[in-house]
């Protein structure tokens, strides 16, 4: 990337985007974060509700049954042979809906609205109510073990003493049905299990009866508990249906649900997650007081998260959007700051390269960044190497005028070097002429020298004619002596002026 301002772009878009997906991550895992604290807060909840709900059903079957016992015609001592109870009993049998009605008097000896006699003084049921309380029974096969049952069971009273028992026998998925009303989302789901962690009803019963046909018969005994069984402990179809080997082996697809069971068989109020057939879910759960039992509503994970899932689009969504104006605005800003860049790098090639001449943007120069600092230097630069250059070619200019002004002057210095040398020449002429006179008047002068010791001989010799003669000769030797110093001197002269030359 050779453009500044596509470095800028691509930077800025870049770090945009991190920040956009940092946040965007961040907001997706904070917001399942306290998604999970909130279904941790509320499923819990939601599950003690339904508990409610499935206490208050049980409790109004068991009122209306209590309605039934109080009446006049269950008030029966043990030698009124219930004769006349059969009819009452099967009437009310088919009013109510039960598959079946017992009144059993306090030795257990029960009879059905068939008439049938059966003997109840072992089960827990008939002993609960016995004692004056109410009571309902787990979902167990019947006497014929193809149908699932359970059964309600209330104190019948005569006068301020509990005379008998009256059981009615309802459809054993009827739990179930209680639990399938409780909704939860498009997934929710309700089951309820019992105190040994064994599933008793299930929102969907296909499941529930795929637990029961799983563990048909109890692994260890093989036996089968109905709803006359001696000991709520006997192991049954329905209720060892999940127990932990069960659901967490492969067989019916359950994953990590023991701890979901160990928490609901102690009583606990709380939240987990397992999986079923590899799909992820997470339960609420809630014990049901009075009955030993525990409800559960569980819900598919991806239902509980898909508002995340719209959360991430969105986020994606503004992520995008964000990344688009980011993108127009870094273009903006890398145009910003890559404009004057750009016109300062031209300019200092255009230094670099001589020219001078060209004026910076003015407009750049009044910021106050680091632009404004880079274009007054540039400025400080142009100006300062432009004067240097004018500096240089005024000189120059100065220069080529001396130049001129020398030649000048040469060529004058030439004519009169010329002429002296006309005039040396001439004068050389002269010095020799005056160097052979200047030996004339020597040799002159030798002559006179003579022709004066001749004289003073010839004085010495005349007397009379001494004193002219000797003044003549004093005269003429003056003359003499002065007319070689003027020799010698031109001598010298010409000597001077020919080592001149």
């Amino acid at each position: 990337m050779k453009s500044i301002g596509l470095r800028i772009v691509v930077s800025f878009s870049a770090l945009i985007l991190v920040v956009c997906l940092g946040l965007g991550i961040t907001s997706y895992f904070v917001s399942s974060g306290a998604l999970t604290d909130i279904l941790n807060e509320t499923m819990p909840k939601f599950a003690a509700e339904a508990s409610i709900t499935i206490e208050d059903s049980i409790q109004n079957q068991l009122d209306v049954l209590g309605l039934v016992a109080s009446s006049e015609t269950f008030r029966i001592s043990q030698d009124d042979g219930y004769t006349h109870i059969v009819s009452v009993l099967d009437a009310e049998t088919k009013r109510s809906g039960h598959r079946r009605m017992m009144l059993v008097d306090r030795n257990g000896r029960a009879i059905s609205n068939t008439g049938e006699v059966l003997d109840m003084k072992d089960s827990p049921l008939f002993n609960i109510a016995l004692s004056g309380e109410k009571g309902v029974s787990d979902p167990v096969y019947d006497d014929n073990g193809t149908d699932i049952v359970m059964a309600y069971a209330v104190p019948v009273t005569a006068g301020n003493e509990v005379s008998g028992v009256l059981i009615a026998v309802r459809d054993g998925l009827e739990l179930s049905e209680f639990t399938r009303r409780i909704k939860f989302g498009e997934t929710g789901e309700a089951f309820i299990i019992n105190k040994y962690g064994r599933t008793i009803a299930h929102a969907d019963t296909s499941l529930l009866l795929d637990i029961i046909e799983n563990r048909a018969t109890d692994a260890d005994t093989g036996a089968t508990r109905t709803i006359s069984s001696a000991s709520s402990d006997d192991t049954d179809a329905v209720t060892s249906a999940t127990v932990e080997e069960s659901l967490n082996g492969n067989d019916l697809g359950f994953e990590n649900f023991t701890e979901v069971q160990r928490k609901m068989t102690e009583g606990e109020t709380g939240f987990e997650t397992y999986k079923y057939k590899g799909i992820s879910k997470v339960a609420g759960f809630a014990p049901i007081p009075g009955y030993g039992w525990s409800i559960a509503v569980s819900v598919d994970r991806d239902e509980i998260m898909s508002s995340l899932s719209g959360l991430k689009w969105i986020i994606l969504a503004i992520s995008g959007v964000f990344l688009l104006v980011g993108f127009v605005v870094s273009y903006f800003i890398g145009k910003n700051i890559s404009k004057p860049v750009v016109e300062l790098t031209n300019q200092c090639l255009t230094m670099s390269e001589g020219d001078f001449t060209a004026d910076l943007n003015e407009k750049y120069a009044g910021r106050h960044d680091e632009i404004g600092e880079l274009t007054r230097g540039f400025k400080k630069i142009n100006d300062n190497v432009a004067g240097i250059i004018k500096n240089v070619i005024r000189e120059a200019e100065r220069v080529d005028q001396a130049n001129s002004v020398t030649g000048e002057n040469m060529t004058k210095l030439t004519d009169q070097i010329g002429v002296m040398a006309s005039i040396t020449q001439d004068l050389s002429a002269k010095m020799e002429e005056t160097s052979v006179m200047a030996e004339k008047m020597n040799a002159t002068t030798t002559e006179i020298e003579a022709a004066i010791e001749s004289i003073a001989v010839k004085a010495q010799k005349g007397a009379e004619s001494a004193g002219e003669v000797s003044s003549r000769a004093d005269e003429l030797r003056r003359n003499a002596e002065e007319s070689q110093k003027s020799a010698q001197d031109i001598l010298q002269n010409n000597a001077e002026n020919s080592g001149r030359q």
